[in-house]
Parts: structure tokens; C-alpha cells; sequence
């Protein structure tokens, strides 16, 4: 639930960064470490103190979009290097790609092989369906999950500020919303809330629908209240779609 905080703070902190002189590829750095921080900050209250993720979350995606605006206020850094907003905004030269469109598809290629193919990926699905049959089983259960959060924390704030080089600025409001997009691509691609069960290829072909579709209703100039009533209407779907599904497989009569 904090992505989009995560992804706001590491925007504000990097044009701080770059405002206060220090070099572009150390910025980078910073905003990254500091995404990792945050992840880890969030991991740390759910396994230390086994509090349930969704509440650590909600709390820190007030703490820190509430960092982020007492850190910049309402004012707004623009003052970005040319070469890093270029980056974020141009396209491959005689192509009609963007670059961050190559580094997504780079970092979804890794995610995916880590994730599928990987002890890594099979160690998290398994700690996903069942906690403690993976403590018993030899898993690291409590590093796994602090990683899965870091790793979501440094990912949140490299798109956090490639989205302030796209725009030219680095604001707190930054990202605000973007919860909302983010649940219902993981729901509708098929990723369980109970853990355990999803694929990768799932969550992008959710991505690419849920893109389309933000686009298309944007395009039709519908209201932000009207576009996030689909949304939710989606997100329900995904959610109950497999139960209901599920409880009509079940209510069958076995033949024999």
C-alpha cells in the first residue's frame, strides 16, 4: 500500500539531491538506498512484531507521503539535469521506444526468471501458501519477506524518479493515487490476497489491460471519480470471480 509514498519521497529526495549539488549518479544512489530503506522499515514492523503487512503499509504510506511534504512543502523542483529528464522522456533514436520502456522491460525479465525459475521465486510462493510449514521446512521465512520489501521499496523509487524526470519535477504529490492502479493490476492479474498463487505473465497482460483501458477513459475525458468506480468494479471482479468459481467446482457431484 506504501508504493506510491515510496515512490513520491525518493522523487522529492533526489531533486533535493541534485538541488543541494551533489552528483546525478550519486542521487540515483540515494533515492535508491532510501527506497530500500523504506521497504526494509516496512518488512521489519511485519516480521518483527507480526503485524499484518496490509496495516504496516497503510501506516507508512501516510508517513511517508507526510515526509515528502515536510521535506519539500508545496513547492516543486525543476531544476533537474538535462541529460536524466532526456533519459526519462526521449525515445531510441529513430524508434518510437523510450528508454524507461527498455529498462522496464529489462527489470520484468529478471523479475520474471527470479521468480519462475529461480529457487528465490519457489522459496516465495512457498513462503506465500503457508508460512509455517516453509519455517519448518528450512526457509528463511523472515528474510525472505524483508527482501521481498526491499526489493519493492528500490523498484517503487526508481520509478519515482524517472517519473520526476518525465515531468520535469519533483514534487510531494508525486505518484498520489497510484495505490489504486497498483492493487488492481496485482488482483486482476491473478495474484491471490492469500498468497501463494499468481504468475508474472499474469500481472503484465493485467498491466497492459489496465493501462489501455486508464487510457482510453482518459481519452474520453470521463471523470477521475467515474475511472476509479471501474477500477474498483475490476478489483472486485478479480476477487470474487475465483471464489464463487471455485465454490461451484466444489458443489458438483463427483461422477464416477
Amino acid at each position: 500500500m506504501s508504493v506510491a509514498s515510496v515512490f513520491g519521497l525518493t522523487g522529492v529526495v533526489f531533486g533535493l539531491c541534485i538541488e543541494g549539488g551533489i552528483p546525478l549518479p550519486v542521487s540515483v544512489v540515494i533515492g535508491l538506498v532510501l527506497g530500500a530503506v523504506a521497504g526494509f522499515i516496512n518488512g521489519w514492523l511485519t516480521v518483527a512484531y507480526g503485524l499484518p503487512s496490509l496495516v504496516v503499509t497503510v501506516g507508512t504510506l501516510g508517513l511517508y507521503r507526510g515526509i515528502a511534504y515536510i521535506l519539500l512543502e508545496s513547492r516543486s523542483i525543476s531544476a533537474l539535469p538535462v541529460e536524466f529528464t532526456t533519459f526519462s522522456q526521449a525515445n531510441i533514436y529513430g524508434t518510437y521506444i523510450p528508454y524507461t520502456f527498455v529498462l522496464f522491460v529489462l527489470i520484468a525479465v529478471f523479475a520474471a526468471v527470479v521468480l519462475h525459475r529461480g529457487a528465490f521465486g519457489r522459496k516465495t510462493f512457498a513462503v506465500g501458501s503457508s508460512a509455517v510449514v516453509s519455517r519448518f521446512s528450512g526457509i528463511p521465512v523472515r528474510r525472505i519477506k524483508i527482501t521481498l520489501f526491499c526489493l519493492s521499496g528500490t523498484v517503487a523509487a526508481l520509478a519515482g524518479m524517472l517519473y520526476a524526470g518525465y515531468v520535469s519535477s519533483a514534487r510531494a504529490n508525486n505518484g498520489t493515487g497510484l495505490e489504486l492502479s497498483v492493487i488492481a493490476i496485482v488482483l486482476i492479474g491473478g495474484v491471490s490476497m492469500f498468497g501463494g498463487k499468481g504468475s508474472f505473465a499474469g500481472v503484465m497482460l493485467s498491466l497492459v489491460l489496465v493501462t489501455v483501458l486508464t487510457s482510453w477513459m482518459n481519452l474520453g475525458f470521463l471523470p477521475t471519480n467515474v475511472q476509479n468506480t471501474v477500477i474498483g468494479v475490476l478489483m472486485i471482479a478479480a476477487v470474487v470471480v475465483p471464489v464463487v468459481a471455485k465454490k461451484i467446482s466444489d458443489s458438483r457431484p463427483l461422477r464416477t
